[in-house]
């Protein structure tokens, strides 16, 4: 049995912060994404090392995802919010999960691909912003398909681009953003399961073990649909794929110049 603990914000520094407290015996078990990749770049004083006070389970999962904007946003495709963008700049307001989260970055990636300003409306958690974004009250943003399709198939919002590198046969007709122009555009979009550091490396193994097991079932390759890539990567292997995850992000917020505060 798992007890569920939701400790959100600070880009998932409050809920890192609690869980590297806790005792290294395999029990205390973190669910992150791509956030945790940020963690090292933020401008914040930590009581915890990100990289040295965890160590991965596995990287279970990569999910689809979706560039998605309000029905009443003049944009359906990537050209038209190029040229929309560039008429208009700043004009076009993107909700975030947070200063310094994954959609916040991306969105510079965009801006700096096609050259277009974006005003960045930060909101405590992704998940808050969609109310708003289906009021048409911010323009734009990025989720998981998993988080976007519904709404989409529910005619809440509209979808522009699926914004991972392989379409989606869920919407088949809708190009990748590379496709539409952006070379290697994909937001980041992972789910991942941590340890305390030096939590026993039989407990570990056999976290990963049962993951590995999981993700060759059936039934929870049908559940998770086709917006989701099962990979239950091993510990090292995780390791590696959260490491290049932070790389990427430093050399665009080097190069953008973007200060990374925890809110």
């Amino acid at each position: 049995q798992f007890v569920m603990d939701f400790k959100p914000g600070g880009v998932m520094t409050v809920g890192l912060a609690y869980a590297a407290k806790q005792k290294p015996d395999g029990y205390t078990l973190v669910m992150s994404g791509p956030a945790y990749s940020l963690v090292p770049l933020i401008n914040i004083e930590r009581s915890f090392d990100p990289v040295k006070d965890f160590d991965p389970v596995s990287v279970i999962s990569k999910r689809s995802a979706l560039m998605l904007v309000s029905n009443d946003t003049p944009i359906r495709n990537v050209k038209e919010y190029i040229a929309y963008a560039k008429a208009n700049p700043g004009k076009i307001t993107l909700s975030t999960g947070g200063q310094g989260g994954p959609q916040h970055l991306t969105g510079s990636w965009l801006e700096s691909l096609t050259d277009t300003k974006l005003t960045y409306v930060h909101y405590k958690s992704i998940s808050t912003s969609y109310p708003d974004l289906m009021a048409g009250r911010v323009n734009m943003t990025f989720a998981t398909f998993s988080a976007g399709f519904p709404m989409v198939k529910a005619g809440k919002i509209r979808a522009v681009a699926i914004a991972s590198l392989q379409r989606n046969s869920l919407l088949p007709d809708l190009p990748t953003a590379e496709e539409q122009g952006l070379p290697g555009f994909e937001y980041s979009s992972w789910l991942g399961m941590l340890t305390v550091a030096k939590s026993p490396a039989a407990i570990v193994n056999k976290l990963h073990g049962e993951l590995v097991k999981i993700a060759k079932m059936p039934e929870i390759k049908e559940k998770m649909g086709a917006e989701v890539n099962l990979l239950a990567l091993a510990p090292e292997a995780a390791r590696r794929h959260i490491s290049g995850e932070t790389e990427r992000w430093r050399k665009l917020t080097t190069e953008r110049n973007i200060k990374l505060e925890g809110n």
